[in-house]
């Protein structure tokens, strides 16, 4: 599936509905290996009256188990991603050195998950 609505106006969302799917995502932080594929989707109750809308975020495989909601708000030019990150396998030297960073700071739960709470400028 494929987007089939996303619209702003006057810096609101007023429309966001289907999903994004990314795939083979890397980062030259992490020495650009595959860290996988992850889907972004927009549920019918998505967009909020404050002109907000919420996306559920999954991983499809790869090297990071992600689970979690990411709030849009267009207004502020932010995004946040709350949720849970764990690593699959044997990630690089530099991906795992910011896990642990963030383990340091968080701690692992029960399943050995991350709790992330992260923005991201837009």
């Amino acid at each position: 599936m494929a987007i089939e609505e996303y619209s702003a106006v006057d810096q609101k969302v007023s429309a966001a509905a289907g999903s994004i799917i990314v795939n083979h995502l890397s980062s030259k932080l992490y020495g650009d290996v595959d860290l996988g594929d992850f889907q972004l989707r927009f549920e019918p109750e998505a967009v909020h009256p404050d002109g907000t809308a919420s996306a559920t975020v999954r991983d499809l495989r790869g090297l990071i188990q992600l689970n979690g909601t990411l709030v849009i708000a267009p207004a502020q030019s932010l995004a946040t991603l709350t949720g849970t990150i764990k690593e699959r396998g044997e990630p690089p030297a530099e991906l795992r050195q910011a896990l642990n960073n963030l383990v340091q700071m968080r701690g692992r739960d029960r399943q050995g998950q991350i709790p992330v709470d992260l923005e991201f400028a837009l």
